[in-house]
């Protein structure tokens, strides 16, 4: 049965990308997860798994993201870099896990309501983590080269500024280097990713009664990772379904219990942030902070239905 959700939760940022399990445990990163069982979600709750996650674990992100059209047509470049002192809060439990999929349901507020933190499972509020820099970071092996600077503030701006083109070629062997402020210096490289296609058309509809498949064109390398978000502008998710598979096999299946226990999208206003799906190459670079992904990325972003 679809139910309706209050949304009430704090932004959740989902730019970030995956590839659980890539960094050794001996980081110094507190891999704890909330207390689940302390949250009464109206169904079993299901403990998160230990493994270095991308909606919970990285305590930033450099993702070289390109936006694609349902047919793969590329449309704009997006470099988002985001470097804090911790992993943000998660104000989700996981309710099931099938498959490929993982099935996310925000916890209620915290009482009194958490002030400059997020409310958790366990009804503890995690405070709201701190912008860090990296100092400036330089990209080669790309269609242009480019640099991204931190304002005092730490945001980052890259420069050329609003560059439009293709960032990277499918075969590209990108270079990262940083040169160091909060976060120590370091180099990294990783590859390109190919445009993702896929053989649908937003909005995409859950269907009941059935397993749900969401179909690509594989491109031979890579990760895919599925995320289908309902909520409000401003308020994150109320809930989240998140599925990963290797490039190659092509499709996902959302499993029928997640799809018919999903919440009732009536309208794609109701799905904001968007959901996408989106092919990533991911490194992971150990910072004295945690773990911060480095990342390129071909996303299609997508509204939801589910009646």
């Amino acid at each position: 049965m679809n139910r309706l959700i209050a949304l009430t939760l704090s932004t959740l940022c989902l730019s970030c990308s995956t590839s659980a399990g890539m960094l050794p445990t001996d980081l110094g990163t507190d891999q704890t997860k909330p207390d689940a069982d302390a949250v009464d979600v109206g169904a079993e709750v299901i403990t998160p798994p230990l493994s270095y996650h991308p909606l919970f674990d990285y305590v930033g992100t450099v993702d070289l993201l390109e936006n694609t059209l349902e047919d793969g047509t590329f449309t704009h470049s997006q470099p988002a870099i985001v470097l804090y002192d911790s992993r943000a809060g998660f104000p989700y439990v996981l309710v099931e896990e099938t498959g490929d999929c993982q099935y996310y349901r925000a916890v209620a507020e915290c009482t009194p309501p958490c002030v400059n933190s997020t409310c958790q499972a366990d009804g503890s509020c995690y405070p709201f983590p701190i912008r860090i820099s990296a100092g400036t970071i330089t990209f080669s092996g790309l269609a242009v080269e480019l640099v991204a600077s931190p304002t005092p503030s730490k945001y980052y701006l890259t420069a050329p500024a609003g560059y439009t083109e293709d960032l990277f070629a499918a075969d590209a062997e990108i270079q990262v280097s940083c040169s160091g402020d909060d976060i120590s210096a370091f180099d990294a490289a990783l590859s390109g990713v190919a445009d993702l296609a896929v053989p649908w058309q937003s909005p995409y509809s859950l269907t009941n009664g059935e397993d749900n498949l969401v179909e690509w064109t594989p491109s031979g390398s890579g990760t895919v990772e599925l995320a289908f978000n309902a909520g409000w502008h401003g308020t994150g998710p109320a809930e989240i379904v998140w599925c990963t598979a290797p490039d190659a096999q092509g499709k996902i299946v959302v499993p029928q219990s997640m799809v018919e226990s999903y919440i009732t999208v009536a309208a794609v206003s109701e799905t904001d942030p968007p959901s996408f799906i989106r092919r990533v190459n991911r490194v992971l670079q150990a910072t004295q902070f945690g773990p911060l992904a480095i990342s390129a990325t071909s996303r299609v972003p997508f509204f939801l239905l589910h009646l």
